[in-house]
């Protein structure tokens, strides 16, 4: 005769299974492909890395780019053979090799994603800018190079952002926020990594200035 075990015995066993499948289904969810500065590396001695047209080994080389170089990644991902993401550096772009790749790591101002140190530039004015820690050197068309020193960082509320500030008196101040996303600002089909926008107060006078950023070789830190 065969006895049929109680559905109460039962439950306690399929409630343990589905938990220990739990993990497993999670592990083959892929995860979201990465956004923002990426590195190059490792690669194998004296190999640069390939940007193709299409994401395929067989599509046509656009490019390339050597050990340690950063480059852009916003988030597009193919699979062929390989997983593959489309990077962008300035106005080259093409598909890579994601094995080849990984997040860039930035140094930042203490909690802020704010690289220690880079670059910005835009267009109408041109202007160009330069930060550390310490000080914003900053430079326009119609003007020469100004350095100033930094006053302080100063922390946003709830975001993980900040403030340069360089200059203590209101009337002549400077004061620079770095967003870590993408930038619409400079006419370039490339996707382009990192926004700056530059409030000037001088002479009492207040203008303020957008373009867009790239972090500096010494806030890439160093394996």
């Amino acid at each position: 005769m065969i006895h049929a075990r109680p559905l109460t015995r039962l439950l306690p066993r399929l409630a343990l299974a589905f938990a220990a499948l739990l993990p497993l289904a999670a592990a083959a969810q892929e995860a979201p492909p990465p956004q923002g500065w990426m590195q190059v590396g490792p690669l194998p001695e004296g190999e640069t890395l390939n940007l193709r047209a299409a994401p395929s080994g067989e599509a046509p080389v656009v490019g390339t780019l050597p050990q340690g170089a950063l480059a852009v990644s916003v988030g597009e991902r193919a699979t062929s053979s390989v997983g593959w993401l489309r990077i962008a550096q300035g106005e080259l772009q093409g598909w890579a090799a994601e094995r080849f790749l990984r997040p860039a790591p930035i140094r930042t101002l203490d909690d802020a994603a704010f690289p220690v140190a880079g670059s910005c530039g835009g267009f109408e004015p041109m202007w160009s800018l330069r930060w550390t820690a310490l000080e914003i050197t900053f430079e326009r068309m119609d003007a020469p190079a100004a350095t100033r020193p930094v006053t302080r960082a100063i922390p946003a509320q709830g975001r993980i952002s900040a403030l340069l500030e360089a200059g203590a008196d209101p009337a002549e101040r400077w004061l620079f926020r770095y967003e870590d996303a993408q930038c619409f600002e400079l006419p370039l089909d490339a996707p382009v990594w990192g926004r700056g926008t530059l409030i000037l107060t001088e002479g009492g006078v207040t203008r303020w200035l957008t373009g867009c950023c790239r972090p500096a070789p010494e806030a890439v830190a160093q394996p």
